[in-house]
């Protein structure tokens, strides 16, 4: 989950600021956990545009993939410490080619949120190495593959 602190608040002009929303300069992540970074298309009726959202669980992708079409999504990065995975130190990006969700876990839990890399390494929640059968994923969203330069 991400912390505001008031010192990072930002004044934003009135004409300007979406409703009710407040602008930060900064945020602090409370956990070590991973978070991603989101790139939503949007269709306005004067222009198109795109919208950057950090996200700290995959709940809230899930949530957004019920109120936008999944062509929207033009792109999705997750961010792992690194010491966690066992990948060095720091944090470490990852462009995320599916998002897969195991029901594997029975009624009484939550399903797990995989993360599946652009080399086809799969991630869970909390950074490492993916286990268990794919027999009780499902495929929440597919992204476009990235052309580089």
């Amino acid at each position: 989950m991400f912390v505001t602190h008031c010192q990072f608040e930002q004044a934003f002009p009135s004409g300007l600021a979406a409703q009710g929303s407040r602008y930060w300069r900064a945020v602090e992540l409370s956990l070590r956990m991973p978070w991603m970074v989101l790139t939503i298309r949007e269709d306005a009726a004067e222009r198109a545009f795109e919208r950057t959202l950090l996200l700290s669980h995959g709940a809230d992708l899930s949530g957004l993939l019920r109120t936008h079409r999944a062509e929207s999504f033009a792109g999705l990065d997750l961010l792992t410490y690194a010491a966690m995975s066992g990948d060095g130190s720091g944090w470490k990006s990852r462009a995320v080619r599916r998002v897969w969700k195991d029901e594997g876990a029975g009624d009484d839990q939550p399903g797990m949120f995989i993360y599946e890399d652009e080399i086809g390494r799969m991630l869970d929640e909390f950074g490492t190495m993916a286990a268990g059968s794919m027999s009780t994923w499902t495929l929440l969203l597919e992204l476009p593959e990235m052309r580089h330069a």
